[in-house]
This record gives structure tokens, C-alpha cells and sequence, in this order.
């Protein structure tokens, strides 16, 4: 696997693989995730589903995939971390499957740039039939969250652990925040048509592929599918900083966030110096620190006036090689 930059803050991750019959090709906007532009992004993703200037409505979109032997292109919004991704993901047949040894990488990437780079458009606005009717979709997605009762708790308990944290950003945003994007139609309309050129301007797009085609070839045909992609200030990548869920499931008196970007283990240091039937364990909040590696006391330090634990028959002791964050 290898990882080249194409132009400014548009990077291709190559994965080499002629095992299967389709190929994978996905193109992700990565955005902070932010209250106020997380409805926005997801409901700009879903209108730049609905067509291009060549394909201006489902219809034709759907016709233009069926000349690539069935390929599909989904929208997609994604949460990673403290970023929100938006894009698309194509899947089409690999090319050495393809009939007569036909090249479908080239316009599978080329349909891929339009959607991109030439949605459909009215006076310089998205059509207002396709606005009104993803944000309904849109509405509904956040509103069907509440009938999966296991998703609806993680979410709830993201936001008030990270209360005020990109992290607690849901990755669709919230009901009300959409519902109050468009007070007015057009006006809102030439909005959402500015958040849509500061998406594909700066935001860091991440492409990855994964079939039989060389790279260089891959290559090639990005670059000329994304030749109209406007660049100009590419937002950095969030800074990795222990979220709040990270100091609820791990508080401060363990150490365990604050070693995590450094790649420390989860055990401290005195690990490595005491037998492998005496290895130490996290003790309660409140208790000393340990003199000889500065991690909260543990019953396998020497410093520890706790009885060393020793592991049980039928108890499997993790390795602490296998134990990072």
C-alpha cells in the first residue's frame, strides 16, 4: 500500500489487489466536525448524489452506470475521530474481469470528478426541487436514530461526555440545525452554494483505490478527472488531543490518555521489571504515585505496599506487547 499527493491536499492511497472481481474507488472530504457545518456537509453530499451537467437527473445517472457493466456510486458521511468525512464510493467490475479487456477505471473516476466538480446547477444554485427534498431525507435519517434505542444511547452519551468537543458532533449534525438552514429559499440556497465551494476548495480529499490497475494509471486518471477541483488554503488536519470520552473511560489519575500520542503501552513502565506472575494492576483513584516510574501505585511496583497479584488458573494475562492505544 502507498500514499501519494496528486495536487494540494488531495492525497491517493494505492492498495494493489487482483484476488477480486470489483474494484473500490472512494474520494472523502475531510472536514473538522462542527455543530454549525455538520447538517450543511451531509446535506451537500446528498445533493451532489442527485446529478451532474452531463447527468442532470437520477435517471441519467443511473444510465451512465449501467454502460459501466452495473457500477455503483453511493454518497457517503462518515465520522472519524473528530473529523467528518464526505464523498463518494464507487465499485465497478475490475478491469481484468471486464469483457473484451474494456477499461471502466477511467470513466468510473471520470463520472466520480463530475459529481465533484460539476453538480447540477440553476442560475448558479442547486436545484431547489433536489434541495427540498434532501433535506426531508436528511430530517428523517437524524429522526430514525431514536428507533434504534443501542445507537441513540452511544450518541446521547457522546454529547454529554464531549459537551463542547468536536467528538460529541453527531455525524449528521442535529434536527433543529437543519431544519433552520433555510429561512429562506434562496437565499440559503446561494449559502449552501458557498458552503459547497469552501468543501471542495480546502478540505483535505482523500482517495483511495484498491484493484488490479497499475498506479500510474490510477494516477492518471484522477488527475484528469479532478482537473477542475479549485484549490487554494487546504485546512490542516485536526490536532489529536484526548477527547472527553477518553478522560471518562480513562481518568487523569490512571495516565493512560496522556501517554496515548506518544505510543506508550497501557502498562507502566515497572512491567518489564517484575515476573511474569506478579504483573502489576491499576489501583483506585486517590492512591500514590509509584517512585520508580511516576504511573499511579500498582501492586507489582516496589514502591506499592500492596500484596502483588497473581494471576489465576484459567485467567489469560494479556501481553503487553498486544496492549496499546
Amino acid at each position: 500500500m502507498t500514499r501519494t499527493q496528486l495536487a494540494g491536499g488531495v492525497f491517493l492511497t494505492y492498495l494493489p489487489a487482483k484476488k477480486f472481481k470489483t474494484s473500490l474507488l472512494s474520494a472523502q472530504f475531510v472536514v473538522p466536525l462542527k455543530w454549525e457545518t455538520a447538517s450543511a456537509n451531509a446535506l451537500l453530499g446528498s445533493i451532489l448524489r442527485r446529478g451532474t451537467v452531463s447527468c442532470p437527473d437520477m435517471g441519467a445517472l443511473a444510465q451512465r452506470l449501467d454502460q459501466l457493466y452495473g457500477a455503483r456510486i453511493d454518497g457517503t458521511v462518515r465520522k472519524k475521530g473528530e473529523s467528518q468525512c464526505v464523498g463518494f464510493v464507487a465499485s465497478l467490475i475490475d478491469d481484468s474481469f471486464a469483457p473484451g479487456g474494456e477499461r471502466l477505471l477511467e470513466p468510473a473516476a471520470s463520472l466520480l470528478g463530475e459529481l465533484i466538480c460539476h453538480p447540477v446547477t440553476r442560475d448558479g444554485l442547486f436545484l431547489e426541487e433536489y434541495f427540498e427534498s434532501e433535506k426531508t431525507n436528511l430530517i428523517d435519517a437524524i429522526r430514525s436514530i431514536l428507533n434504534d434505542k443501542r445507537s441513540y444511547a452511544d450518541s446521547r452519551l457522546l454529547q454529554e461526555i464531549c459537551t463542547g468537543e468536536p467528538y460529541g458532533v453527531p455525524r449528521l449534525g442535529n434536527e433543529q440545525i437543519t431544519a433552520a438552514l433555510h429561512p429562506q429559499l434562496l437565499f440559503d440556497a446561494y449559502q449552501e452554494m458557498d458552503a459547497y465551494r469552501e468543501l471542495i476548495s480546502t478540505a483535505r480529499l482523500e482517495i483511495f483505490y484498491s484493484g488490479s490497475a497499475e498506479r500510474s494509471r490510477v494516477e492518471d486518471a484522477l488527475r484528469s478527472a479532478l482537473a477542475d477541483l479549485p484549490r487554494k488554503d487546504i485546512a490542516p488536519p485536526p490536532e489529536r488531543t484526548p477527547s472527553g470520552a477518553w478522560r471518562a473511560f480513562f481518568p487523569p489519575w490512571t495516565n493512560f490518555y496522556s501517554g496515548r500520542a506518544a505510543g506508550r503501552t497501557r502498562w507502566p513502565p515497572c512491567w518489564s521489571t517484575t515476573s511474569s506472575s506478579t504483573r502489576p494492576l491499576w489501583t483506585s483513584p486517590g492512591m500514590a504515585n509509584c517512585a520508580s516510574c511516576s504511573t499511579p501505585t500498582t501492586t507489582g511496583c516496589t514502591s506499592s505496599p500492596l500484596r502483588p497479584f497473581r494471576w489465576k488458573a484459567g485467567f489469560r494475562r494479556p501481553a503487553a506487547s498486544t496492549v496499546r492505544f
